[in-house]
């Protein structure tokens, strides 16, 4: 299974992943991290450990010989943070947490550790575009996400079946998670720069749609005539 392959197949499991969560009677939530969590996983399995084990092997030497005895710590930051947002999250919730609440929050502690993860070839880069990849991979992330989540979206685009505008959002995120960590795990860690030019073509499509729709979405709610009639 290579990214493409990995890419395929996440993809169309996040399309159907409505279908499916409404067949076994799960919530969208816990569907959406299964295949997020799963898809994270097996890429670095599969794709990160296995497909570029040199590549990572290289990687981890220049991480120890960089930060020597701090190195081990350094590598725990993704578990760290991870952690620390579940934690926050689990306190701002108001009485008891369910046993689809634990599923989220096990599921989400798990998917952000992989997320993190590429970061960690950022603090090996010596120059100030290493502070600015970090928060363009962070702000990448958090629209992506929200914009899935949002419901402006699923009431703009009501004109098409729920599920069907559910799972062509969430395939659109899939695909730029699993892009952009791979893209970062090319340029950073493996040191490949023309590969992070690359993958970032293949988001910026996906992102350009998502910004489209929550842009019409946004429009719709205005009052043009007013702020334009003044």
């Amino acid at each position: 299974m290579t990214q493409l392959r990995l890419l395929i197949f996440a993809v169309s499991a996040a399309a159907i992943s409505p279908l499916i969560a409404t067949k076994l009677g799960y919530s969208m939530s816990v569907m959406t991290l299964i295949i997020i969590c799963a898809s994270l996983w097996i890429q670095e399995a599969y794709v990160i450990q296995y497909k570029f084990k040199n590549e990572n092997i290289q990687f981890t030497r220049r991480f120890y010989d960089n930060f020597g005895d701090s190195a081990r710590v350094i590598g725990f930051l993704p578990w760290i943070l991870s952690l620390s947002i579940v934690c926050y999250l689990g306190l701002l919730v108001k009485g008891d947490i369910g046993f689809e609440g634990w599923i989220i929050l096990v599921l989400g502690f798990f998917t952000m550790i992989r997320i993190f993860d590429p970061l960690l070839g950022c603090l090996l880069d010596q120059n100030s575009i290493a502070l600015v990849s970090i928060l363009g991979y962070f702000v990448i992330f958090t629209f992506a996400i929200s914009s899935s989540l949002d419901p402006s979206l699923l009431h703009y685009l009501s004109g098409m079946p729920k599920i069907i505008v559910q799972g062509f959002l969430f395939g659109l995120v899939v695909w730029i998670i699993l892009n952009i960590r791979f893209a970062y795990y090319q340029r950073f860690c493996f040191l490949s720069e023309q590969s992070l030019e690359r993958q970032l073509n293949l988001i910026l499509l996906k992102l350009l749609i998502l910004a489209l729709i929550q842009s019409a979405a946004i429009a719709e709610k205005l009052n043009l005539g007013i702020i334009l009639g003044r």
